[in-house]
């Protein structure tokens, strides 16, 4: 019989699986899966435009000419470099259907995800260069100040909604979106207004530029001025993953480190063997590249091993086909988005721990 402190493997798996169906989990599990249609058409760009062949690369240059790049990159920009607006979009809205299914709130949920969208954008653009929209605050760079935002405005939406109104919304007809739509006004502008006031706040205490870059660089702060040795190597990993866990993309949001302590070590190990002398330092850009990263970051090319060994399932199997071209490569974002790794209980300890 499980009891408090239980640690017998079912009681743990239980609870596991009551916090992976927790109405915010799941809005988030939901939301990129969801994403992994686009996530392996951005994979597959990435492989098709970097192939490291020359006989491909001449290959292809010869058949499209020499921008025959930019149909990979325009495949890339159009699909992992906006997964950010597409989760933000799809976490309000998932939120808003749990609700109308468990609890019969009455809210739309593309309204929602509409509202969750403009809200994101309100504390993420910067101040200049209003005209354009950054690839860093849209793409994964983004992720988790998108999360925070997407539950923020959900839960609002869904109590805000709620309160004023009777009407019954929940109707197949689908003209019954006007009413949703006039409902939804006061809430989505409480929301926004309340987003737009917070960023003035930001403004006014310093932080010009949009959040997700501001708490990705505050993230990078601790590891700056660090030392090439096994220590800042281990930190390294273990705090790039915890971010991904966390929907942060550890590895940009650690590239500086990575390019100020890793990538010189790397010059001066070559440097040295040039002038036939032994490399001086084991830890480089390129060890964490072959040794640690294999198939991405979580070493997620063992996942994908354990999962053509022992998956049960087809979905599993499925993955496995369209997730090995791109780990091969070190591109793991089908496994990342797909299974998705992202604040899931299950996989947290294996994809920190691994690479270490």
């Amino acid at each position: 019989m499980p009891t408090k402190g239980n640690t017998n493997p079912l009681y743990l798996y239980n609870r596991l699986s009551k916090i992976n169906e927790q109405r915010h989990i799941r809005s988030i599990r939901i939301a990129f899966v969801s994403t992994m249609p686009i996530i392996i058409i951005g994979a597959y760009a990435v492989v098709l435009n970097q192939l490291p062949v020359p006989a491909y690369q001449q290959f292809m240059e010869n058949i499209f000419g020499d921008q025959w790049r930019v149909f990979g990159g325009l495949a890339f920009n159009a699909t992992t470099q906006v997964v950010t607006l597409v989760v933000v979009f799809s976490i309000c809205s998932n939120l808003a259907d749990w609700y109308n299914s468990n609890q019969s709130k009455q809210v739309h949920g593309g309204i929602c995800g509409i509202v969750g969208l403009a809200s994101y954008l309100v504390i993420s653009l910067p101040l200049l260069e209003v005209d354009s929209l950054p690839f860093n605050i849209a793409g994964v760079n983004g992720l988790f100040i998108a999360i925070i935002v997407s539950i923020t405005v959900g839960e609002a939406m869904v109590r805000l909604s709620n309160r004023r109104t009777r009407l019954q919304l929940l109707s197949d007809d689908p003209n019954m979106v006007v009413p949703q739509s006039f409902a939804s006004v006061v809430p989505a502008m409480l929301i926004v207004g309340g987003f737009l006031i917070f960023r003035v706040f930001l403004i006014r205490m310093g932080i010009v530029e949009g959040l997700p870059h501001h708490v990705n660089d505050l993230l990078s702060k601790p590891f700056v001025g660090g030392r090439n040795s096994i220590g800042t190597a281990v930190l390294y990993s273990i705090f790039s993953h915890l971010m991904w866990l966390f929907g942060i993309h550890g590895n940009n949001v650690l590239d500086g480190v990575a390019q100020t302590v890793f990538v010189p070590a790397g010059q001066v190990n070559a440097a040295m063997a040039a002038a036939g002398f032994a490399p001086p330092n084991m830890i480089t850009k390129t060890f964490f590249d072959v040794f640690v990263y294999m198939g991405g970051s979580g070493t997620t090319l063992a996942l994908l091993i354990s999962l053509f060994i022992f998956g049960r399932k087809r979905g599993q199997q499925s993955l496995f086909k369209f997730a090995l071209p791109n780990s091969i490569f070190n591109i793991n974002e089908p496994l990342i988005f797909g299974i998705p790794i992202v604040l899931n209980p299950y996989y947290a300890l294996p994809f920190i721990f691994t690479p270490v």
